[in-house]
């Protein structure tokens, strides 16, 4: 994959990286590592062998995760830690740990060292006016330096790019900066450079500086490596990661009860306050404040000045349990202190919400972010809060549904189960298959639906697992179009237990308890269609696809998913007859060609692929700056363009929810961002052309 912005590259897998800030364990790294492939190879759907593959796989992420630029190991550090390539899976089988050792030892010394640089270079090493040329590459491993001297030369470059990035991320052509010479531009270039140094200062420290400490870290950093290796929804983590696991899946969360912004000038603000929650009954955090520190109980305090967004949150992540002293300083320029702790409330974000739609039909449309469930059987999870809106909705005398799937990565597979139970009468759902039995089907085995009218089902990239599940039994029972773009390609199981080898094949013996030294969450089964086809890596095809110029990383890109292979058997069912799909399809082909937005939307795809089409950049103030300049240009051109559109159909709230938009001022203020929201939402005027003609059409 070429990356275009250094900036943007990410450091670690979202998996590596989360565990990174919330684990912490005393086993020895071999012992941990050896139980690890004796669970994958007793528990895993599909184990992979231990051999070579394995070595190079754990060799090239470690590495990669490191020093993913190149900046810090020397080619001597990786000539030594070569030696190991084709041996860490010995080592593991073994349950020994030199490899963990070598590489723990050779990068805490090249971090010293690279700190010492940077804290040696100064503003005047870096000419920005200078005319470089920087060359991007195919290749994904990094290049490292055989001497100090180069790759002190390929730091400051590093840098240098870094400056440029930062200058010229702005939001606005209108922006001084895209107007001003470099003589001119010198003191924001000067202050910019001191905020990288300081970042990079940050990063290098990253592991030194973490609150579990660096043995742990590198620890942890090596047994994901491994765990990754067999695919890429396997994670190994401790006590405190598996409850907020558990916690994932739920409606309920903990949470500070606030949600975060980064404003122009890079400082993490409060965006909004949850009602009911800590930062609420604080009554000393309000909507604006900015953030400047935090100090986790027993921990060293964190400069979030230095840090970026991702990191912030990142770090407020850490722990569900300990107390966080935050310091933030207020409108008045005062600065307070306050102690805070997490507790389980209910984030708006991960709750149903339903809207009435009126185009040429009447339409109800229910959003669905995540098929969350409760460990507490007396409370209800998705598929239930769904049904009991729909139930509403029918009252307001709604022809047409649209469940909008779009973003929602799943979650509990028994909600996934339930919630196509609603709409269609009984019957298989899915087939799942572990390693030791055949595929077998898991049913819906309530008699009866909720609806049976019309209904539309939208998707995208993001529609992942859980989501994916629905979406295809759907579509095989002819009972919901499936509208958007192809999904995610996630069609696996896991389950997390207690890193036990003493664990039975058959789970007859797992107990899961909050004691456990170290939790393994690992994928154990397989996903099929009833059909008995998959959409493993491939994804679910809509019935009517959306136009999207965006490139999304799926499961397909993920170098150890596991591969899409569909089983012979098929479950029983039947399907209700074809929906109108190609009648549809030729409708919404001729809308698109008589609407100038489409056509806008191809020019800008076709003008952004010449613009991204290049293997190298000039690399100087003014080169970057003309480039970013045109850039922005272009896609302020087609904002206004693309932007200048109607909907043409009407949002609304149903009955139930205008009674509290009476009573609560909190609803009424994020309702209203959510019906403004919908007014704007172009795959939202495509869906409401799309299902007009589906209730025509089924009438």
């Amino acid at each position: 994959m070429i990356y275009k912005r250094l900036g943007i590259f990410i450091l670690l897998s979202f998996q590596l990286l989360y565990a990174l800030h919330i684990y912490s364990q005393s086993n020895s790294c071999g012992t941990e590592s050896n139980k690890i492939y004796r669970m994958m190879q007793k528990h895993h759907v599909d184990p992979r062998s231990a051999d070579d593959s394995l070595s190079v796989s754990v060799y090239k992420t470690v590495i990669e995760s490191l020093d993913p630029y190149g900046l810090v190991f020397l080619q001597s550090d990786i000539d030594s830690l070569s030696e190991y390539r084709f041996n860490i899976d010995d080592e593991i089988i073994n349950g020994s740990d030199e490899f963990y050792l070598l590489f723990s030892s050779l990068f805490r010394e090249a971090s010293k060292e690279m700190i010492s640089v940077l804290e040696g270079i100064e503003y005047s090493d870096i000419n920005l006016s200078t005319q470089d040329t920087l060359y991007y590459s195919e290749r994904s491993f990094p290049v490292f330096s055989s001497t100090e001297a180069n790759r002190n030369r390929r730091y400051k470059r590093f840098i240098k790019n870094k400056i440029l990035n930062g200058i010229f991320e702005k939001d606005s052509s209108a922006d001084p900066i895209y107007h001003m010479s470099f003589t001119e531009a010198n003191e924001i270039c000067e202050k910019e450079f001191e905020r990288v140094k300081m970042h990079e200062k940050r990063r290098l420290q990253y592991f030194e500086n973490h609150s579990m400490g660096y043995e742990n870290i590198m620890k942890l950093l090596y047994l994901n490596s491994i765990s990754e290796y067999y695919d890429p929804h396997s994670m190994y983590f401790n006590p405190e990661l598996n409850k907020w696991f558990q916690g994932k899946v739920g409606a309920n969360t903990y949470s500070f009860g606030f949600t975060l912004e980064e404003d122009l000038n890079g400082r993490v603000k409060i965006a909004s306050i949850l009602p009911g929650g800590p930062a609420w009954r604080s009554n000393s955090i309000h909507i604006g404040d900015v953030l400047i520190s935090g100090q986790w109980a027993g921990s060293e305090k964190q400069d979030f000045s230095l840090m970026s967004f991702d990191e912030v949150e990142m770090f407020l992540a850490e722990s569900v349990n300990k107390v966080l002293s935050i310091e933030i300083r207020k409108a008045d320029g005062k600065t307070i202190s306050i102690d805070l702790k997490k507790e389980i409330v209910q984030e708006d974000e991960d709750i149903v919400h339903s809207y009435i739609l009126q185009r040429e039909h009447k339409v109800g449309l229910i959003i669905l972010p995540s098929f969350y469930t409760d460990y507490d059987e007396s409370a209800n999870g998705c598929a239930n809060d769904v049904a009991r809106e729909i139930m509403k909705l029918k009252k307001e005398g709604i022809e047409g549904l649209i469940l909008d799937l779009r973003f929602n990565g799943g979650g509990s597979i028994q909600e996934a189960l339930d919630l196509a139970g609603i709409f269609i009468d009984a019957g298989p759902v899915c087939m799942v298959a572990d390693n030791a039995e055949k595929p077998f089907s898991l049913k819906d085995r309530n008699r009866g639906t909720v609806w049976d009218g019309p209904l539309m089902i939208m998707v995208n990239a993001y529609s992942a697992s859980a989501s994916e599940i629905v979406s295809a039994a759907l579509q095989d029972y002819n009972r919901a179009l499936i509208t958007g773009q192809k999904t995610y390609g996630k069609s696996t199981g896991q389950i997390v237990m207690p890193l036990d080898t003493n664990i039975n094949a058959d789970l007859s013996n797992l107990e899961i308890n909050s004691k456990a030294d170290a939790y393994i969450k690992l994928t154990n089964f397989k996903v099929y269609r009833i059909s008995g086809q998959t959409h493993q890596k491939t994804g679910i095809s809509p019935d009517i696809v959306f136009p999207d110029i965006s490139e999304y990383e799926t499961e397909k890109d993920e170098p150890h998913a596991l591969p899409n292979i569909p089983v012979s058997k098929k479950s029983y069912y039947t399907p209700l007859p074809a929906l109108p799909v190609d009648s549809i399809r030729k409708m919404y082909i001729d809308y698109q060609a008589a609407e100038q937005w489409f056509t806008d939307l191809q020019e800008l795809e076709d003008t952004l692929k010449i613009l991204s089409d290049y293997d190298y950049r000039l690399f100087s103030f003014e080169a970057w700056q003309k480039f970013e300049y045109e850039i922005i240009k272009i896609q302020e051109h087609f904002e206004e363009k693309l932007g200048n559109f109607e909907c043409d159909y009407t949002v609304a709230n149903h009955s139930y929810d205008m009674d509290l938009l009476e009573s609560d001022e909190f609803f009424r203020i994020s309702n209203k961002a959510s019906i403004d929201r919908l007014k704007s939402d172009h795959e939202m005027l495509d869906a409401m052309f799309i299902i007009d003609k589906l209730i025509e059409l089924s009438k």
